[in-house]
């Protein structure tokens, strides 16, 4: 079954269940009329949790050859932006990216241009996804998404377990190992094994 096949069926198994819980039968004892199912909004939320749950597990996995292709789209997508956004702050690549940039949090003190190459060339590719994912584009400052949040939350996770943890088991005379977004991402928006619905997104 296809993911569209499947969100045509949801779509209308929950018309089902509304219209059932919401138009009235009448009782041929009585006369009187009856709601045969109650829609509480409880109610209404656990069906629908449990059909997405479904849904989640009908959804196919990318094969390798359309990975490519969305991966092929998306990096053309984020050149193309990447390469607007430099235009912008040419001549100030070099200067720290809060002077150049609103609502820096994470990356106070790091010369703008490498901000830029750092977000396509490394955290883009990682999930396999173009700056429209986090960002608004456009305006690169909000916070309107959600996954912007949540990538500053694992940037900092990302750092914990390089500075706090991996040191701690280097063999003596190498380098201690580091992880990065790709370490679990590998290119999908969310890690393998994750049973939560992808995000929509660029």
């Amino acid at each position: 079954m296809t993911e569209r096949t499947a969100g045509v069926l949801l779509a209308f198994g929950s018309l089902a269940l509304l219209t059932v819980a919401c138009v009235a039968t009448t009782n041929p004892g009585s006369g009187t009329a009856t709601t045969p199912v109650s829609a509480t909004p409880a109610g209404v939320a656990t069906t629908s949790a449990a059909t997405a749950t479904s849904t989640n597990a009908l959804r196919p996995q990318l094969s390798d050859s359309a990975r490519a292709r969305r991966d092929s789209i998306n990096a053309v997508r984020r050149d193309s932006l990447m390469q607007v956004v430099l235009a912008s702050i040419a001549g100030k690549e070099n200067m720290p990216a809060e002077s150049v940039f609103k609502n820096i949090q994470i990356f106070k003190g790091v010369p703008a241009g490498r901000v830029v190459n750092i977000m396509g060339r490394a955290f883009s590719p990682a999930l396999g996804v173009s700056c429209g994912f986090c960002h608004v584009v456009g305006a690169y400052e909000k916070d309107d998404r959600t996954q912007k949040k949540t990538a500053r939350v694992m940037y900092a996770m990302v750092n914990a377990i390089n500075k706090d943890y991996l040191t701690k088991i280097a063999e003596p005379g190498r380098d201690a190992a580091r992880v990065s977004c790709s370490t679990c991402h590998r290119g999908m928006m969310r890690p393998a094994g994750s049973e939560r619905s992808r995000t929509p997104g660029e």
